[in-house]
């Protein structure tokens, strides 16, 4: 039971003592924290516990972590999730669990040239910040760190092929391509005033001395005291000719003189001298004054700006085809003739590719409206909107307004005094059997409207003729053995099994009828009498008991060779002759 001595709380319950192990003399009383739990401190003069990040000081105190000797390594709990002691070597060295080969995304390993995921597992390569770079206490061929400095770039050293310390290089990024802020250049590209580059610098050399490089080596350019390029002039001799100064320019007007002879045809190699103007966009004033040298001045196309000795100078600038207003301008001279470079061409001369002539220019006026000037005024030519010409008939009728290929207009009479023979897709003619193609050349074939197809077309058999129509175009036909376009009519008088619409060749238009007996077959033969019995029929239709029945070909009928009978039968696919139960009529040609 409690002492009754025992320290108690203000509700009188005893606390509990523990004896102080350095004394063994003093009593001291255990303590609890706010969930119950015994507070227990390790030995010594600290608490063992620390705050995070706090300092490591010697002497300090803490809890002993203890492991489990595993040389195998065999497992040390029952199942998955128990808790389990740490795990060393014989050595004391805490066990880690096996790194699982390979290049995959939870791998250590990774390919090379592989695409970095977003998530991948890997090694972080752990460096040392030394920013000025101090001598390493490892010698050569020992073990060390890579360093960086206080920015974390990592310090490196530039070898070039000789082996020289190029010291210490910035290189923060070198992006390819030839762009204005790239280091390269595209061949022929025009500079900008900020373009990124690469400046090649040289070396000073004023007496331009021998060089240690022998033949072969690598080595630099060499300018003189004024920056200026030293270089070796090389003839084709191969003899250095040193310093030339021009004295003479050999006259001539060859390939490979500067002076070339008036008339004379360009070559594709030949030597001259470029003539150098400047660029003024604007024409503004220039510096010379009148009687000084200058220079000729472009615009932004380089089409050189002039200045007209007579005229209005209004024009600005002379640009080939620029529909510029150019002023007055006087022609001094017109070469007479009707050759290729002459403006005059001969009546029936051949078209050159590139003869030279005066272009007739026309007024567009699309809707051809009245002209100011009067008759026998001088007035320009009009055209439409497609740039066809408007024309008025000299004799006819002037409605057409103008020509135009294939616009249907009316363009009055018109006589048609050729028409080129032949097959061809722009020719009238076409080939027999000749395919189509879209786009074709011909001519319209027309007809005569003849609404009763009775009025004969021509004298005699024989003469020509017109194409016939019905009131609505449509085509009237003849085939063989019938009059032009009028069918006629064959019925029965009383009720029979067979009739010969036509013992000769002919074309069926329509076929009615009514069956008074059972169901049975109606079958058309071609034929010029009743056929014996089995005979195959041409067409067979079904017809129930007591109904009509009927069969219409087309607006063209249905043609038969030899003759046209309609029977009826009680088998369908050969003829078997039924009773005189039937009413047939029919029209044919």
């Amino acid at each position: 039971m409690p002492d009754e001595n025992a320290e108690r709380d203000e509700n009188r319950v005893p606390s509990l003592l523990a004896v102080d192990n350095a004394t063994q003399l003093l009593t001291v009383k255990l303590r609890a924290d706010a969930s119950g739990r015994l507070i227990v401190l390790a030995a010594g003069t600290g608490t063992g516990q620390y705050a995070e990040d706090s300092a490591h000081t010697t002497a300090d105190i803490g809890n002993f972590i203890l492991g489990v000797r595993n040389d195998a390594p065999a497992a040390l709990t029952g199942t998955d999730l128990d808790y389990s002691p740490i795990a060393v070597d014989s050595s004391g060295r805490v066990q880690v669990g096996a790194t699982v080969p390979g290049t995959g995304a939870t791998n250590l390993g990774k390919a090379v040239d592989s695409v970095p995921g977003a998530t991948d597992t890997g090694v972080v390569n752990l460096v040392v910040r030394d920013d000025a770079l101090a001598a390493l206490t490892p010698v050569d061929g020992d073990y060390t760190v890579l360093r960086v400095n206080a920015n974390g770039a990592l310090w490196a050293q530039l070898v070039a092929n000789s082996g020289i310390d190029v010291g210490d290089v910035d290189v923060t990024s070198v992006i390819p391509g030839t762009g204005a802020t790239n280091l390269g250049k595209a061949v022929d590209a025009a500079p900008g005033a900020t373009d990124t580059g690469v400046v090649a610098l040289v070396l000073r050399d004023d007496a331009l001395a021998a060089l240690t490089p022998v033949d072969g080596d690598y080595t630099h350019l060499r300018v003189n005291a004024n920056g200026a390029l030293w270089a070796q002039l090389v003839a084709n001799s191969g003899i250095d000719i040193g310093d030339v100064d021009v004295t003479s320019i050999v006259s001539g007007t060859g390939a490979t003189n500067l002076g070339k002879a008036k008339d004379a045809v360009a070559g594709a190699t030949d030597t001259g001298i470029a003539t150098l103007a400047l660029r003024d966009d604007a024409l503004s004033a220039i510096t010379p004054a009148e009687g000084d040298y200058s220079t000729m001045t472009l615009d932004a196309n380089g089409a050189l700006w002039v200045h007209a000795a007579a005229g209005t100078e209004a024009f600005g600038k002379l640009s080939a085809n620029s529909g510029v207003d150019i002023g007055d301008v006087d022609v001094t001279s017109v070469i007479p003739g009707t050759g290729a470079t002459n403006l005059g061409k001969a009546q029936d001369s051949v078209l050159g590719a590139t003869d030279t002539g005066v272009a007739i220019l026309s007024v567009r006026d699309d809707a051809l409206s009245a002209i100011t000037p009067v008759e026998g005024d001088y007035a320009v030519t009009r055209l439409d909107a497609n740039g066809a010409l408007w024309v008025h008939a000299a004799a006819g009728t002037e409605a057409f307004g103008k020509l135009s290929a294939n616009s249907g207009v009316d363009i009055g009479d018109v006589d048609v005094t050729s028409i080129i023979p032949g097959t061809g897709a722009t020719n009238l003619g076409k080939a027999e059997d000749a395919a189509h193609v879209s786009g074709d050349t011909g001519a319209m074939l027309l007809g005569v409207r003849n609404d009763t197809a009775s009025t004969a077309g021509s004298g005699t058999n024989g003469d020509y003729t017109f194409i016939a129509t019905t009131a609505n175009g449509q085509l009237f036909l003849a085939p063989s053995g019938g009059s032009v376009g009028v069918w006629s009519s064959a019925a029965s008088a009383a009720y029979e099994a067979s009739r010969v619409v036509k013992a000769s060749a002919g074309r069926l238009r329509l076929l009615t009828g009514y069956n008074s007996g059972p169901a049975q077959w109606i079958q058309l033969h071609d034929a010029n009498v009743v056929p014996a019995e089995t005979s195959v029929p041409a067409l067979i239709l079904r017809v129930p008991t007591a109904e009509n029945f009927s069969y219409d070909p087309g607006e063209l009928g249905r043609y038969f060779a030899t003759g046209i009978t309609v029977l009826n039968s009680t088998t369908g696919p050969t003829k078997t002759i039924g009773a005189a139960d039937c009413w047939f009529n029919a029209e044919y040609l």
